[in-house]
């Protein structure tokens, strides 16, 4: 099973822009974190850009394609005229099945997750949508237009939590169970550290008493 994740725009392509951030950026740091957890269940998973980079509409399709990708993702930040839109959406290819499921997968496991307004499921002529030869998804995540949740998209744990919710959804669409992530707590990690330290302090001290002992033995 292989998945290519799309963070939009890029490059000069800034997509959609608040007063602190530009959508580009934002993406780009949720589409890796989503491929990241969708790799450690055993998906093989490509992206459009790994990096600022601009990549055509079109381009972005060529690579899903060209890799025969059996999903395609494609992850985004909202934006409106006014500051009071609000919530998350999911688009999908209409009269698709799979993509429906994945969709509906998707966007649930963010809501639930968020507590984002729940914007629906969505039909729409979205190229990248409508040219990839596969399943295909388009994920909103939120207002960037809107205060308040622009600035939950300036927060990194806010972030990583959405992360989490994209690829559990996705894996929920397509029957695989979620696995926890393995990580060593920090108070581990700084007791591991402390302890390094005293043993290297007390060889350091070890070898000036030695020297001392052999100055008094001259």
């Amino acid at each position: 099973m292989k998945i290519c994740i799309d963070p939009g725009h890029g490059g000069k392509q800034p997509g959609a822009v608040g007063t602190k951030v530009v959508e580009k950026d934002i993406v780009l740091k949720v589409a890796l974190e989503v491929g990241g957890h969708i790799t450690r269940h055993g998906i093989e998973v490509i992206y459009t850009r790994t990096t600022d980079i601009d990549v055509s509409l079109q381009g972005r399709c060529d690579i899903a394609n060209n890799a025969k990708a059996d999903y395609f993702l494609s992850i985004h930040a909202n934006s409106f005229t006014g500051p009071s839109a609000n919530g998350t959406e999911t688009y999908y290819y209409k009269g698709d099945e799979k993509g429906l499921l994945m969709a509906r997968c998707i966007q649930e496991s963010c809501v639930a997750v968020t507590g984002l307004s729940d914007r629906g499921l969505k039909t729409s002529d979205l190229h990248v949508i409508n040219e990839t030869k596969m399943t295909a998804v388009l994920h909103e995540i939120a207002f960037l237009s809107n205060p308040k949740e622009q600035e939950l998209l300036l927060n990194d744990c806010w972030l990583y939590k959405v992360a989490e919710a994209i690829a559990k959804g996705f894996l929920k669409s397509v029957y695989i169970p979620w696995v926890p992530e393995v990580v060593i707590p920090d108070e581990e990690v700084s007791l591991k550290d402390k302890i390094d330290t005293l043993t290297k302090e007390n060889e350091d001290l070890r070898e000036k008493i030695n020297k001392i002992i052999e100055i008094i033995e001259e």
